[in-house]
């Protein structure tokens, strides 16, 4: 029982792993093409997040049913993947709009991107990394900088023009990076973990083990 529910557990932890690097990436393609190459077509680019969108919705969905989750309360991946699929789907439909309204595009998409990045600080100071600091940080920014772009912010969408773009483009690079570095000292956080638990288990068989050739000793000590 427990190993099935070990398993499940990396299972949804792995497809937690692949949403936010899929996410990451496309922002960076995303606004690295838009601030960098001129004369391309935005709808398309709207569209391709939008049909990354549908298939980890698809995703979600079939995990949630091969992995059992239909047999578990907790387990919203169900949920979570209709929602994807849906918001996907009506992007697609509305591809022009999102376009032509692609700072408050890119402002949602930055501002998903600031929730994975706070998740990080927070992953990041229950293991009492100093590395959180570096993550709070980029959280913060990445939320500003998705207020700014949901709201049109005229004082700085005036003075920079493709903020929008340039934002979404580093975010994108904020969130990879901080994944990376949460990865890696939650990594070593496990490690030294199942050590300590490992050398625990060790010293209690240890001290069973004792106690287990003391009890004949005293039996025989106590005979006539």
């Amino acid at each position: 029982m427990n190993r099935q529910i070990n398993k499940s557990e990396k299972v949804r932890r792995s497809e937690g792993i692949i949403l936010q690097i899929v996410f990451a990436v496309l922002s960076i393609v995303i606004g690295g093409t838009l601030t960098f190459v001129q004369n391309v077509d935005t709808q398309i680019l709207c569209v391709i997040f939008c049909v990354m969108l549908m298939l980890s919705g698809i995703g979600y969905a079939v995990a949630f049913f091969l992995s059992g989750g239909h047999r578990r309360l907790y387990d919203h991946r169900l949920s979570l993947g209709i929602l994807l699929f849906i918001l996907g789907c009506c992007g697609i439909f509305k591809a022009g709009a999102l376009a032509d309204s692609f700072p408050i595009f890119a402002g949602a998409v930055t501002l998903m991107l600031g929730t994975m990045l706070l998740q990080n600080t927070v992953q990041l100071t229950v293991v009492g990394s100093r590395a959180k600091f570096l993550a709070l940080v980029f959280s913060v920014l990445v939320l500003i900088a998705s207020v700014i772009s949901l709201t049109e912010f005229a004082p700085v969408m005036n003075i920079v023009e493709i903020f929008p773009q340039l934002s979404l483009m580093i975010s994108g690079i904020f969130d990879l990076v901080s994944f990376i570095i949460t990865a890696i000292i939650l990594r070593k956080a496990q490690l030294q973990e199942e050590k300590k638990k490992a050398e625990a288990e060790n010293k209690n068989a240890d001290t069973l083990g004792d106690e287990t050739e003391a009890k004949p000793k005293e039996s025989e000590d106590s005979q006539p």
